[in-house]
């Protein structure tokens, strides 16, 4: 979770308590109703974090199959079916809005969320998707206002940098103010595509970036190509055993100024144990807004042939299965902690276990401040141990006696092999460390296991060298 997101979502408790008075007495003035629909924007993204980015939050001991599906009982923000449509009822005009987002089904097809025993149950695959358009803070605007309907225009940037001219209506209801529809639904008019004229990433540059590295590896310039991948924390390349005579582009897969994702025939006449030799398809990813590698210019960051699947380049867009669930939690740990091996987690430091735990830790208030015991089920649920001490660690707060979770740890170049080994409870995760940020240069390679707890998640207690 970026540090942008925790920003939002810790201020949406503010928002929520200042929508109580969007029907109210207040007089109607322009600015007034104009705040009105600021208030409701923010209320939409709620309910957008709620159904699509895994924003409910559950008790993972209480839990129950209902056709098949696991579920998990929705302890916060909402933990019953009425509060979660007066929520909705709180947020849109019309009855057919409320219903269909109520029916949003998982990534799997099954309802997200269902109500059973007085109690509010949501599936345990929930939906992952970001919110893509962010609005700029001052274009808000009124374009039209009626008796019993106003319509706004503001803008939105996309994730791409895009700029968007965004409609959007609020209608009069017998309790307030209310959105005719979400903002996902909007009417939009695209006004600039890509960044910017201020934008740090030239225009165009992930495809020359692209061109220019494909030409440097047919030519076998190689500082060349070790200035390209230059990247914070890692070395150059070895492409010095490697020649490849042929690499041109077939397909453009994604393309913006900052971010190019291409598929590339490429014929490697000399591998150097690097790459296989012979001709056959390759992915070459360019970018530069992975916040991981510290820079802003565009480069090089992914290249192996596309029949090469890793789990940390896997399709995002595809339903997250058992297997992308287990591997998911190590490549959380990786991100955070690098690589450590560690035969039991009484070897992990501290730091880096507390750390992890209170990745998946519940605060009974819906906050970011956990409890001790809080904290004590989040390492249980985490690594399966129970006794630790997380006191004398730089998450705690002595004063409120509260564990707090904050910053990032590092991360390395690495290749998480797929498919993950589960046989019965156990999982087997192979990764590769690399030196380089391209992953021509192995440093070492660690098989992560887990097994399988009571309550359905996956503990993680050892990494040791392969």
């Amino acid at each position: 979770m970026t540090n942008k997101l925790l920003a939002v979502l810790l201020s949406l408790c503010l928002w929520t308590a200042s929508l109580s008075g969007c029907g109210g007495p207040a007089a109607e003035t322009d600015q007034a109703l104009t705040d009105t629909f600021e208030e409701l924007l923010a209320a939409d993204y709620e309910v957008h974090y709620l159904f699509f980015s895994d924003g409910m939050k559950v008790d993972a001991g209480l839990r129950q199959e209902l056709d098949g599906q696991g579920y998990s009982a929705v302890t916060a923000p909402y933990s019953t079916m009425s509060q979660l449509k007066e929520r909705l009822e709180d947020t849109y005009a019309q009855e057919e809005t409320r219903s269909a987002i109520l029916k949003t089904q998982d990534p799997n097809g099954n309802p997200l969320v269902v109500e059973k025993d007085g109690k509010l149950w949501r599936s345990d695959t929930p939906n992952l998707l970001a919110v893509v358009y962010e609005v700029r803070e001052g274009s808000i605007r009124m374009e039209r206002r009626d008796e019993g309907a106003i319509t706004f225009l503001f803008e939105e940037t996309r994730l791409d940098g895009s700029l968007y001219e965004t409609k959007l209506t609020m209608e009069k209801t017998s309790a307030g103010w209310r959105l005719a529809g979400p903002r996902w639904e909007a009417e939009r008019k695209l006004l600039r595509e890509g960044s910017d004229i201020d934008s740090v990433v030239p225009e165009d540059a992930a495809r020359q970036v692209a061109s220019a590295f494909l030409a440097a590896l047919v030519e076998g310039d190689i500082v060349e190509i070790n200035r390209m991948t230059e990247a914070w924390g890692t070395r150059p390349g070895a492409w010095d055993k490697v020649r490849i005579t042929k690499a041109d582009i077939t397909e453009t897969v994604e393309e913006r100024d900052s971010r190019g994702d291409y598929r590339v025939m490429v014929t490697v006449e000399t591998g150097g144990g690097v790459f296989p030799e012979g001709e056959q398809e390759y992915r070459l990813v360019v970018t530069s807004d992975d916040f991981m590698y510290h820079t802003d210019e565009v480069i090089p960051v992914y290249f192996r042939p596309t029949s090469e699947r890793y789990h940390n380049w896997r399709d995002y867009s595809l339903p997250e299965t058992e297997v992308d669930r287990v591997a998911s939690q190590v490549e959380i740990f990786i991100s955070m902690a690098g690589w450590q091996t560690f035969a039991t987690p009484w070897e992990l430091p501290a730091e880096t276990l507390a750390e992890f735990s209170l990745l998946f830790a519940e605060a009974a208030d819906g906050g970011q401040l956990f409890a001790p015991e809080e904290f004590n089920d989040a390492v249980e649920r985490t690594f399966g141990i129970t006794g630790f001490d997380g006191r004398g660690t730089s998450f705690y707060s002595k004063e409120q006696d509260r564990y707090l979770l904050w910053g990032r740890g590092p991360n390395q170049p690495h290749l998480l092999i797929h498919p993950v080994r589960i046989i019965g409870t156990r999982a087997e995760v192979d990764v590769t460390f690399y030196g380089d940020i391209l992953c021509t240069l192995p440093t070492a390679s660690l098989r992560y296991s887990l097994y399988k707890g009571d309550d359905g998640g996956w503990r993680l207690f050892s990494a040791q060298q392969m």
